[in-house]
């Protein structure tokens, strides 16, 4: 575990004008049985917040504009093998680089005719960049404005009088 970490992963796509930009908020990052997400994004004007709790399996949609959020149950979702046909993937050590400050070993593997490259952050063993290639051109997902430090539980929960609506089919 790295303890708790947010940033900014900002992706930029071949053929798109303009990148995205999600906030990222990790509790217990890499604890695979105690991690909870926070994604923040706003896309025409609308903002959505997606909370993601591994330990309950359960997750929200949120829309604090309108103050609802849809309930997504997760227990059933096919959360496949993180590991599965890794075996596939070899990745190659290619040389270090820099990358905003911070001192990166470089990555690179090829997988199911896509390359990538990934600048894994040697004081931390964080991944802060990754380009992938494919034949519909180049995504380029970096991490800035990274700060490690113990973040609220209440950032991983709705706000009290949120509407909570539930899928049809959903517990």
């Amino acid at each position: 575990s790295i303890g708790d970490v947010k940033y900014d992963q900002v992706i930029t796509a071949s053929g798109q004008a303009e990148s995205t930009t999600t906030k990222v908020y990790m509790k217990n990052a890499w604890l695979e049985d105690k991690m909870k997400f926070r994604y923040e994004m706003t896309q025409d004007g609308t903002t959505t917040i997606i909370l993601m709790d591994l330990a309950t399996k359960i997750g929200y949609s949120y829309l604090p504009d309108q103050n609802m959020a849809y309930k997504i149950d997760m227990s059933d979702a096919d959360l496949s093998d993180p590991t599965e046909n890794s075996d596939q993937i070899i990745p190659v050590k290619i040389g270090t680089d820099t990358v905003d400050g911070k001192s990166c070993d470089v990555y690179q593997w090829t997988y199911q005719g896509t390359s990538t490259k990934e600048w894994i952050w040697k004081d931390k063993s964080f991944p802060i960049k990754m380009e992938s290639t494919s034949s519909v051109g180049t995504t380029t997902t970096e991490c800035k404005n990274i700060v490690f430090g113990t973040l609220s539980n209440d950032l991983f929960q709705l706000p009290a009088g949120v509407e909570i609506i539930q899928f049809p089919g959903s517990t």
